[in-house]
């Protein structure tokens, strides 16, 4: 069981997975770098969370730590460190490899995972590879955790990362034209917010896929057909799995 974690990179992402981890009840350490001194004290007192003298004593002190710095930040970050070879290394920067990872922080247990905003309400889905039981075991505190094969499909999974923030975009359209309609903001966040969250639970009960659902619930001359062949008469179904590919091939080539 990881009892004490140590974060590097103190932004939105090690943000939502801390408050999540304790609004689930994990009350173990949690040690905070101190590179940005004000933003560390503000996420220690956020997270209940203490400032370690310097990341190697985070290393020291902790048995697993929590890289959450952009990719290009990775090497200042973590070079010139001494990393124990049972040490685990969480890594949640996008785009980075393992290999890339060993080069920097040498024989330790390399793990990698992408969360989600939703770690702060419980209900991240975190990709992870390698499969690793204590990370996994921490991570069930934010939500489910969805172990890949390999690396390549670990790197096509954080995609659906993006695709997250593309839903957003979704809502906000629907729930622009059911102001539009003459509905109230209040009223029309709601009604777009529940139907898209029914749509999310029909699919998770059903043991049909997403496209033989819509085909029963498009039935001809009703009005999700009519809705319907709108979007696809415009292609505007198509651009959302292009978006996707590019994201996959940002991704797998990095």
């Amino acid at each position: 069981m990881i009892d004490s974690l140590g974060i590097i990179g103190t932004g939105h992402l090690s943000a939502f997975v801390c408050e999540g981890l304790r609004a689930s009840g994990w009350t173990h350490e949690l040690l905070v770098s101190p590179y940005n001194q004000e933003k560390a004290e503000a996420f220690c007192q956020r997270f209940d969370a203490r400032t370690a003298d310097s990341n190697q004593d985070i290393i020291d002190r902790t048995k697993a730590v929590l890289i959450a710095v952009r990719p290009a930040q990775m090497k200042q970050a973590l070079s010139g460190l001494i990393w124990p070879k049972n040490q685990i290394v969480i890594s949640a920067a996008a785009g980075v490899k393992i290999s890339a990872l060993s080069d920097i922080a040498g024989r330790t247990q390399i793990v990698r995972v992408m969360p989600i905003s939703a770690a702060a309400y419980m209900a991240s889905p975190t990709t992870m590879f390698p499969n690793n039981p204590e990370v996994s075991e921490l991570l069930s505190h934010i939500g489910a955790v969805i172990p890949m094969a390999n690396e390549v499909e670990f790197d096509i999974a954080t995609a659906n990362a993006a695709a997250y923030g593309w839903y957003f975009a979704l809502m906000n359209e629907i729930t622009q034209a059911n102001i539009r309609a003459g509905l109230s903001a209040e009223t029309a966040k709601r009604i777009s917010v529940e139907t898209l969250a029914a749509a999310t639970k029909v699919s998770f009960a059903s043991t049909q896929n997403s496209e033989l659902i819509l085909e029963s619930l498009a039935t001809p001359g009703g009005i999700t057909a009519q809705g319907l062949k709108i979007l696809q008469d415009s292609n505007a179904l198509k651009p959302w799995g292009a978006a996707f590919d590019a994201v996959v091939h940002r991704l797998t080539d990095a």
